[in-house]
């Protein structure tokens, strides 16, 4: 009874594709060298969010030369953050080695930084679409979506669908190879797998031919998670030609990314509306880019613990475990926290104690990187300034997820208009997220001092988001509350629930683990119904 994107009923395998043979979960995988990942170059061995085998260095991405992981961790350092120089300890979801400039993107010239979005169609890649409020790891309010929920309609599970044949699956079509954690509108086919036939893998959509992958193009090597507004390519991978790496946007040069080009080292989270090229790291050397796990420690950041057959994408019925991976041992998850120090976040510097996107407990630092000497927090917040946001500048206490060294504004998103940093924006309250607040809806990368709630997704209305936590309760998501449906990627210290989808009603959805079930989960429950990963 395994919950999933694709499963192996057999093995009791689920995930978002697998190796029925060797029983290998992963949102794509290598049958051959059993690599586990979200898109990966059956040549090169690339993984996109799998794993190195080798050197166990796992990440979203990562230079095996220069040591650098994006969403990871390495063994060795036991660095995790959301990138980081080796050598400078530079821990960020991006970072321009010349300026030593941690975020999640930032524009040099104007110093934009976003996690990108459209301002006419206003599709936000991990945001939404205003117009069909489609949200690629959010839902669709009309359909009520949700690429990493649920198909209401057909209850469908999965981290993705096709609306047209309503396909689901974080696995993969065996005949076309197309895998996705997004949803094809009509030819949109949006995988975390791959195109065996154009090698294009996605975990966002394609809007006409926008095709979005966190895998990669064999051929143009385009990764993305972003989207494609007409050629707009966006990717969490790296293209090979230009070697520019993004989950930025780059509005005419301004390219961010939570990667960088070693060329130009240009780094993006959001999109280049010009080649609108966006990627989130990669390894020149190995091209290896991954989210999977580590198998000696067992660390899973979207893969599994081979020990006590966890799926992340799936869940065990039996001990009803769900989780984006987790590491029994330790404790640890990627996106979700070290028992040990309490350490939340999407990777984090066991030295220094830096998560990247979640906090410290001790300096209480949170961020999606920063940059040491600066410190210049990403996505968190200062407790000595108690400046929460998608990132800060000590020196003017900005906070953002980026920073615009001109007037200062760092954003995972902005309003071009009144220049609201955030990860999305509230024009109203000028609230600063990871999505926006139009009326009351809150949205925040940051945090609310009196809840201590923490979202990136949206309150519609009191739909609360966050990817932080709640001092409170401990509640972190990354999802929503649309009435009380409570979604987080962190963990809850009581219960320790951690979720990424969302609760309709009781609908928990985690992608961190319940310490005391251990329940994580990445899919929903519609009633009891939890999926988990």
């Amino acid at each position: 009874m395994i919950v999933s994107a694709g499963f192996n009923k057999a093995a009791m395998i689920v995930s978002a594709g697998f190796n029925k043979a060797a029983m290998i979960v992963s949102v794509g995988f290598n049958k051959a060298a059993m690599i586990v990942s979200v898109g990966f170059n059956k040549a090169a061995m690339i993984v996109s969010a799998g794993f190195n085998k080798a050197a166990m260095i796992v990440s979203a991405g990562f230079n095996k030369a220069a040591m650098i992981v994006s969403v990871g961790f390495n063994k060795a350092a036991m660095i995790v953050s959301a990138g980081f120089n080796k050598d400078a300890m530079i821990v960020s979801a991006g970072f321009n080695k010349a300026a030593m400039i941690v975020s999640v993107g930032f524009n040099k010239a104007a110093m934009i930084v976003s996690v990108g979005f459209n301002k006419a169609a206003m599709i936000v890649s991990v945001g939404f679409n205003k117009a069909a409020m489609i949200v690629s790891a959010g839902f669709n309010k009309a359909a009520m979506i949700v690429s990493v929920g649920f198909n209401k309609a057909a209850m469908i599970v999965s981290v993705g669908f096709n609306k047209a044949a309503m396909i689901v699956s974080v696995g993969f079509n065996k005949a076309a190879m197309i895998v996705s954690v997004g949803f094809n509108k009509a030819a949109m086919i949006v995988s975390a797998g791959f195109n065996k036939a154009a090698m294009i893998v996605s975990a966002g959509f394609n809007k006409a031919a926008m095709i979005v992958s966190a895998g990669f193009n064999k051929d143009a090597m385009i990764v993305s998670v972003g989207f494609n507004k007409a050629a707009m390519i966006v990717s969490a991978g790296f293209n090979k030609a230009a070697m520019i790496v993004s989950v930025g946007f780059n509005k005419a040069a301004m390219i961010v990314s939570v990667g960088f080009n070693k060329a130009a080292m240009i780094v993006s989270v959001g999109f280049n509306k010009a080649a609108m090229i966006v990627s989130v790291g990669f390894n020149k050397a190995a091209m290896i880019v991954s989210a999977g796990f580590n198998k000696a420690a067992m660390i899973v950041s979207a893969g599994f613990n081979k020990a006590a057959m966890i799926v992340s994408a799936g869940f065990n019925k039996a001990a009803m475990i769900v989780s984006v991976g987790f590491n029994k041992a330790a404790m640890i998850v990627s996106a979700g926290f070290n028992k040990d120090a309490m350490i939340v976040s999407a990777g984090f510097n066991k030295a220094a104690m830096i998560v990247s996107v979640g906090f410290n407990k001790a300096a209480m630092i949170v961020s999606v990187g920063f940059n040491k000497a600066a410190m210049i927090v990403s996505v968190g917040f200062n407790k000595a300034a108690m400046i929460v946001s998608a990132g800060f500048n000590k020196a003017a206490m900005i906070v953002s997820v980026g920073f615009n060294k001109a007037a200062m504004i760092v954003s995972v998103g902005f309003n071009k208009a009144a220049m609201i940093v955030s990860a999305g924006f509230n024009k109203a309250a000028m609230i600063v997220s990871a999505g926006f607040n139009k009326a009351a809806m809150i949205v925040s990368a940051g945090f609310n001092k009196a809840a201590m709630i923490v979202s990136v997704g949206f309150n519609k209305a009191a739909m609360i988001v966050s990817a932080g936590f709640n001092k409170a309760a401990m509640i972190v998501s990354a999802g929503f509350n649309k009435a009380s449906m409570i979604v987080s990627v962190g963990f809850n210290k009581a219960a320790m629930i951690v979720s990424a989808g969302f609760n309709k009603a009781a609908m928990i959805v985690s992608v961190g683990f319940n310490k005391a079930a251990m329940i994580v989960s990445v899919g929903f429950n519609k009633a009891a119904m939890i999926v988990t990963k």
